[in-house]
């Protein structure tokens, strides 16, 4: 008797172990997309910080901007850049890939995201003011979250600003 007894609260603590590990397993996939390397998560499409940073230090590499391209300034391209580059090629503009690697040529092997961030720039130029107001309306309806190293995503500018923590008391 006393033998099934034990077995009883093997089989349930077995049991409950088997719950709670499923369970944990199961809220972890709900937010499987905000892992470690998030930047942000636009409409369900995630920007890693990888990319990110990749992005700015190639641009910054092949540029030479006086004013250093930052990762923030890559998430807030990467946010927008497919929109943009739908926008343009469904207006008769698709901005290719060929074009983009032409344009960093000291990169021998340039990051998708990078990429991605010159042909939407390329689209940007080719913009009359009315598709600008349209893709700025796109830009507000997106449901976008921005990890708060990168800043907070300002839906009327369709950018990355750092934010200062609320603990953080503005210089005089």
């Amino acid at each position: 008797m006393r033998g099934r007894a034990v077995t009883r609260r093997l089989r349930l603590r077995v049991t409950t172990a088997a719950v709670a590990v499923t369970a944990a397993a199961a809220l972890g996939g709900c937010g499987a997309q905000h892992t470690a390397d998030t930047a942000a998560i636009v409409d369900g499409r995630r920007i890693t910080q990888t990319e990110a940073q990749e992005a700015a230090q190639q641009i910054n590499t092949a540029f030479q901007p006086q004013e250093p391209f930052t990762p923030a300034n890559a998430v807030s391209l990467l946010i927008r850049a497919p929109y943009i580059l739908d926008f343009a090629a469904a207006n008769g503009n698709p901005q290719s890939e060929s074009a983009a690697r032409a344009a960093i040529p000291t990169i021998e092997e340039p990051a998708e995201s990078t990429l991605q961030i010159l042909r939407a720039e390329a689209a940007t130029q080719t913009l009359d003011d009315a598709a600008r107001v349209e893709l700025t309306e796109t830009f507000a309806g997106l449901d976008v979250t921005v990890n708060p190293r990168y800043g907070t995503f300002d839906p009327q500018r369709a950018l990355v600003q750092l934010t200062p923590p609320d603990w953080i008391a503005p210089a005089p």
